[in-house]
């Protein structure tokens, strides 16, 4: 249950170049519940049992390591329970998987992230005509991508995306806004919207895996690609993007809390809290890298889950080229 009283967005970065996640977490200990002044990841380390309430006495599972596998965890409250007259921590935490329950905090282990470069490239290398297919074509996948994503012919966001308590338009703007500010105290030029990257970008994020260690080379199909799922993504539309770099983003909340500023806040910290990545994601964004990588690309996915009184999760993915495609 959240106490919407203390009530209050934490950033967690787990950004690999260029993953970030950022959900809420709060404490409960003897009762007391207020806002965690970190938030992090978990996965097993050590077998153990996963108990169904903070009583620490009916078990769900026998065996976390089946139970939540490799699951990310995220730990939503922490509870202090006195056993055999010691006072022992356990921790509520949800799975990336969707299960969720108890487990003593000496079982699980921090989870790491890893630094995954799409390219390490500073050229850019000119389009070759010839393998490009003709521009009609190129127009037909796009409205096709439109269409089966749920949007409209330019790339606006016709499915409802304020249907799930956020309004994806909204935070759009506003992050791209708050780059521009970034970028223009760099000394960088603003940001140039483009379509074709905003459809790749907007394919990737209709099934990405933030936490997946292959989040920038898996695509949908499963398929793991040297080149980055982004350049494979863009020649399934018709295009060759030989040199992009992505950033990807994942921010939940209680859909109960879920709003715009919420995500746009948490969206920030790509820039303004990326010390865990080493900076990778802010040197991309405001123009560091690369030649400026001032074309750029936007997708966005919502997710509703309905246990433990749902979560709203907003995953972004930002492609960056020198090129304007």
């Amino acid at each position: 249950m959240y106490n919407k009283k203390t009530l209050k967005t934490v950033a967690l970065m787990s950004l690999g170049t260029i993953a970030m996640s950022s959900l809420l977490a709060v404490n409960e200990a003897n009762g007391d519940l207020s806002a965690s002044a970190t938030a992090t990841k978990y996965k097993v380390a050590k077998n153990g049992y996963v108990y169904k309430n903070a009583k620490i006495k009916a078990v769900k599972s026998k065996s976390e390591k089946k139970y939540f596998g490799n699951s990310v965890l995220t730990v939503k409250k922490t509870v202090v329970v006195k056993k055999h007259g010691k006072k022992l921590v356990y921790k509520y935490v949800v799975a990336s998987n969707g299960k969720s329950g108890y487990v003593y905090v000496g079982s699980l282990k921090k989870a790491t992230a890893k630094l995954v470069k799409t390219t390490s490239s500073k050229k850019v290398a000119r389009k070759d005509p010839s393998k490009e297919p003709n521009a009609k074509q190129r127009k037909k996948n796009l409205k096709d991508l439109y269409t089966f994503l749920g949007m409209g012919s330019d790339g606006s966001d016709d499915s409802g995306s304020t249907s799930q308590g956020v309004d994806l338009n909204q935070i759009k703007s506003q992050f791209i806004d708050f780059v521009n500010q970034q970028r223009k105290a760099n000394g960088k030029s603003a940001w140039v919207e483009n379509t074709k990257l905003d459809a790749v970008a907007q394919k990737r994020a209709s099934y990405v895996d933030v936490d997946s260690d292959n989040a920038h080379t898996a695509t949908a199909d499963g398929n793991v690609h040297n080149e980055g799922a982004a350049q494979v993504d863009a020649k399934s539309l018709g295009y060759n993007m030989p040199h992009l770099y992505e950033s990807l983003g994942e921010a939940g909340v209680s859909s109960s809390a879920a709003n715009n500023d919420y995500f746009f806040q948490n969206f920030q910290t790509l820039i303004t809290a990326d010390d865990v990545s080493n900076n990778e994601h802010r040197n991309m964004l405001i123009g560091n890298d690369g030649n400026g990588l001032n074309n750029f690309g936007i997708g966005f996915r919502v997710d509703k889950s309905s246990s433990d009184g749902g979560i709203t999760k907003v995953t972004i993915v930002i492609l960056l080229s020198d090129t304007n495609y």
